[in-house]
Parts: C-alpha cells; structure tokens; sequence
C-alpha cells in the first residue's frame, strides 16, 4: 500500500526536478548578482563558505575609480538567498586594464565566523560561440550549435588551460591564472538560463 503511494510521489518529484534543471540550469534561483561594468563587459563576484554562498549586498557595493583604466569594488555587507539573508563580511574586486587588449581581474573576500572555501569572479558580456582546447578528447576547436549548451569546465578531461573562447574569426578571448600559490584553480563557460547569455566563471 505505501510502496503504491510513494511511486507516483517519487515520479513527480524527480520529472519536476528535471524541469527545474532545464529552466535554470544547476542552481534554480537568482542569486541577484550585483554587476559593474568595465570595458565592454559586466564583472561580479561571489564567496563560498562551508555554510553558504554570498554576493556583495547592493546597498553596500562601493565602486572606486582607482585611474583612467582601473576599477576597486568593495563592501562590507554580504547577501545570500538571493537578497533575503545578510550578514557582515568583506568582499573586494579589481579590474584593470593592462593594454594591448588585457585585462587583470582579482578578488579577495572575507567572513568572520565561517571557513571560507572558493572566490568566484563571473564576466558577462562575451558572445561565446565555441572554445579551443589542445586534449585530444575536445577535439581542436568545439562549436557551440546552440547557446543553451554551453558548459565547459577546467580542470575536466574536454578544456585545457587557457581556455579560449572564439566569438568572431578576428576576435577570440582566453582566461590564465597568474596566482603563484598552489591552490586548485578552475575556469568555467556555461549559459545563464536567467539571463539568457553566457557566462564566464574564474
């Protein structure tokens, strides 16, 4: 009798979640991502801890124009839940401009009672259209036919560093990491299902 009655509950819970997945991707709600812009492109930034994960709290955001070509963002307030929750903490995020179309991209971030795990820097703005990789298994260049496909990770056995994201036949972007200490580092294209474009994830 109850194994009767928990199937059809069980059916409807996983084709309800395979929906959720196709709607939103990963993660079904919007994390309310506050984003600056800077040359072309929209930058934001997220802390994960051991108990949650963060982005700056809007009301808190603080944007400095460092110089001509370089930016510093900052606060001390951090949302998560996608604004329903706050708590104190740091965030701070830099962006400049090195020339010769390259820019440096850094982020620290701080909470006082929780272990903090990763930083995350999202960029929007770049029309990904395929991505290079030398692993036998990406074979060369791998063409995006639909947006919505979009999903590349490094490290994984498809994408190897730098990845490079083509989106015209004269323009092609690349991410590298310049950190010195020996801590995992990983680059990630997927497609923002909430947004409807795509994102590149640092």
């Amino acid at each position: 009798m109850k194994r009767n009655i928990l199937l059809p509950i069980l059916s409807f819970l996983i084709a309800c979640a395979g929906n959720a997945t196709a709607q939103f991707g990963p993660i079904g709600f919007d994390f309310k991502d506050p984003y600056v812009a800077f040359d072309n492109l929209r930058f934001a930034v997220r802390l994960s801890t051991e108990n949650n994960i963060y982005c700056p709290d809007q009301g808190s955001l603080r944007i400095t124009k460092t110089s001509s070509d370089a930016l510093l963002v900052t606060c001390d307030i951090l949302s998560s839940a996608g604004g329903q929750l706050s708590t104190p903490g740091k965030m701070e995020l830099r962006i400049a401009s090195l020339g010769n179309s390259r820019l440096s991209v850094s982020a620290t971030a701080s909470h006082p009672t929780e272990l903090c795990k990763t930083i995350l820097v999202l960029i929007k703005g770049i029309e990904v259209t395929s991505f290079v990789s030398e692993y036998p298994q990406a074979k060369g260049v791998n063409e995006f036919k639909n947006r919505a496909s979009i999903m590349v990770s490094y490290p994984s056995r498809s994408a190897t560093m730098p990845l490079v994201f083509v989106t015209t036949p004269k323009e092609e972007w690349f991410v590298l990491s310049k950190d010195k200490e020996l801590r995992r580092k990983g680059f990630a294209c997927v497609y923002d299902h909430l947004t409807k474009e795509p994102v590149i994830l640092l």
